[in-house]
């Protein structure tokens, strides 16, 4: 999203280490798993973010979560 380390570091109360590490290792996992996984879903996710527009009128989003249980 753009944020630097010391943001983090201060929004989440981490440290700028721990805030660096968290990125890091997070980014490995989505750069070894987008490619196999996500292809596959974007067009889906896609469909249903459109969807979920012209019900909502909610821009960039999925869906949405009320808490109930049914």
């Amino acid at each position: 999203m753009g944020n630097i380390f010391a943001s983090l570091h201060f929004e989440y109360l981490l440290g700028e280490t721990a805030v660096h590490e968290i990125v890091r290792d997070f980014s490995s996992i989505w750069n070894g798993q987008k490619a196999t996984d996500m292809s596959v879903k974007t067009n889906d996710w896609m469909n249903n973010v459109n969807d979920f527009y012209e019900e909502m009128q909610f821009p960039n989003c999925i869906g949405a979560m009320d808490g109930k249980l049914s």
